[in-house]
């Protein structure tokens, strides 16, 4: 019986790394294949600031599972903006 996978070693997430991102930390299985990627993004975001908006940068913590899909900080909640595309 032939185990099939979709997970990738981490050369691979390196070259699908989007610019925007940072890895911090990569969480391997039994077979050295990348089952979870915790890391940051730069998001550029409005303030208001003495009833001026301005455009600001900020880094939000995410975490991607082994199929890069992304999502934000502890929760479960996706953000299909960052996830990545292995080509």
């Amino acid at each position: 019986m032939t185990r099939v996978t979709l997970l990738r070693k981490t050369p691979d997430w390196e070259k699908a790394r989007p610019e925007r991102a940072v890895y911090e930390h990569f969480f391997y299985n039994s077979h050295g294949e990348v089952r979870k990627v915790k890391g940051k993004i730069t998001v550029v975001t409005s303030v208001c600031r003495c009833g001026q908006k301005t455009m600001t940068t900020m880094t939000r913590d995410v975490r991607w599972d082994g199929l890069g899909r992304c999502y934000v900080g502890t929760h479960n909640v996706r953000n299909r903006n960052y996830d990545i595309h292995f080509n």
